[in-house]
């Protein structure tokens, strides 16, 4: 296994984690879980692509780029809805979260798909700032700080898909691919655990 397949494992690992934390039986947050399990689908496929399993690599790059894509212009629109409004049927019930999330995913497929390439890039930056924003407005019991590291870990995320090809390392030690995969792997429990404290304190408070 590559280093760049190994960060896409962590990143899948990470994403399942959260996607069974968040089920509703759990704690009721489906738009949070299914955010994370569509990233994590694109990881998996990425651990496959990034691999140096013969031949199994090379048919997995379509795959995978679809899925990126449909995380990026439907999985990162549902993770910032569900923070925004975490009480809504479409955050909180299984169905609701699928639903939208194929709505608003096959929208922005239609777009990606119609030549609008840079969509799927503008979409995960409003996405993120939707979240800060939900950080910086609405997080009254939640844990701010740990929402705004978060947000950091997040732009920093997609700040490296930019910093120029896959393969170059950043002072020596990761590639532009790995550093990707592990800061939105830390912006993803950051952000969670942030909501989680919300939830705990709302809820004790309905208690007392």
């Amino acid at each position: 296994m590559t280093h760049d397949a190994f960060s896409d494992l962590v990143l899948f690992a990470v994403c399942i984690g959260l996607a069974i934390w968040n089920l509703p039986a759990r704690r009721e947050q489906a738009g949070l879980g299914i955010a994370c399990l569509v990233i994590g689908l694109a990881a998996l496929l990425g651990v496959i692509r990034f691999s140096d399993w013969d031949p199994y690599h090379h048919r997995a790059l379509g795959p995978h780029r679809f899925a990126a894509t449909f995380a990026s212009v439907g999985a990162f629109p549902v993770l910032a809805y569900s923070l925004a409004y975490p009480e809504s049927p479409l955050s909180k019930r299984l169905s609701g979260a699928w639903w939208l999330t194929f709505v608003v995913g096959g929208f922005g497929m239609a777009i990606w798909l119609l030549g609008f390439k840079l969509w799927a890039q503008i979409v995960p930056v409003l996405s993120g700032l939707w979240i800060a924003s939900s950080i910086a407005t609405g997080y009254r019991d939640r844990n701010p700080w740990l929402g705004t590291v978060g947000i950091v870990f997040l732009f920093a995320s997609f700040a490296v898909t930019l910093s120029g090809p896959a393969a170059v390392r950043v002072l020596g030690i990761f590639t532009t691919t790995q550093m990707f995969h592990y800061f939105l792997a830390t912006a993803l429990c950051l952000i969670a655990v942030s909501n989680t404290k919300q939830r705990g304190t709302a809820e004790g408070s309905r208690s007392s």
